[in-house]
């Protein structure tokens, strides 16, 4: 028997914690009536944060260009789904 090791199972484990944590966490967003949030979402509003963001100050904490934020090229900023912009946190 070998002692080798390939290093590839953490990280495929880590993954694999990590969608399970995001696909549980989507369906508490569907149940509490925002089923058209997506991972992506997620991302945005983090570069958004709470403070808010230009859509340049955004591009640059996701590594992307500001015209890369928004499906209109930068015309309309924030561009969030409508689930996103209903108050927070969301009613139980």
């Amino acid at each position: 028997m070998s002692n080798e090791t390939y290093g590839f199972e953490l990280p495929l484990l880590l993954f694999g914690g990590f969608r399970s944590i995001i696909d549980e966490l989507h369906a508490e967003l569907a149940r509490r009536g925002h089923p058209d949030v997506r991972p992506a979402h997620g991302f945005a509003l983090q570069a958004i944060g709470l403070g808010g963001a230009t859509a340049a100050e955004a591009g640059r904490r996701l590594g992307i260009s500001k015209q890369a934020t928004t499906p209109t090229g930068g015309a309309s900023w924030p561009a969030l789904p409508r689930a996103a912009s209903r108050c927070w946190p969301c009613p139980r």
